[in-house]
């Protein structure tokens, strides 16, 4: 009776400590997303930023693709297409002509939902409460 139980015990911490390395692992790769994303967004928003001071205002494309054509061209700048989580970025030019936003749909990859991080008009703007472990990442 007693080796089976020991059995059960080694069992059960083998499963738990698998459990704890994969969710470990899943977590890394979850925040190496996360600042892949916000570093992308950061370094395609500094490229529209420059471009709406130098013209006075926002490129008037309706596509990442162009966009990142149009900023290679003026300014020599790579910027992502997509983000950590190998989603497509969406970028949009506001109303007014000088506003605009790039658009990362997250790890769920739906529009409108908590985990969408924005780069607007110069600002990145992320809700930290989806993205547990934000405050640790520093584009």
């Amino acid at each position: 009776m007693k080796r089976g139980l020991s059995l059960f015990f080694l069992v059960a911490a083998v499963g738990a400590a698998v459990f704890f390395l994969v969710r470990s692992g899943s977590r890394r790769g979850f925040e190496k997303s996360l600042s892949a994303t916000l570093v992308g967004l950061e370094r395609a928003g500094t490229a529209v930023e420059i471009y709406t001071v130098d013209w006075g205002f926002s490129p008037k494309v309706h596509d990442v693709d162009v966009l990142a054509a149009l900023l290679k061209e003026a300014y020599g700048r790579e910027i992502p297409l997509q983000d950590g989580w190998g989603g497509r970025l969406l970028y949009q030019q506001g109303p007014g002509g000088r506003e605009y936003t790039l658009l990362s749909f997250g790890p769920d990859r739906k529009r409108e939902t908590p985990d969408d991080i924005r780069f607007q008009n110069g600002l990145l703007i992320v809700n930290p409460t989806a993205h547990e472990g934000y405050d640790r990442i520093t584009p």
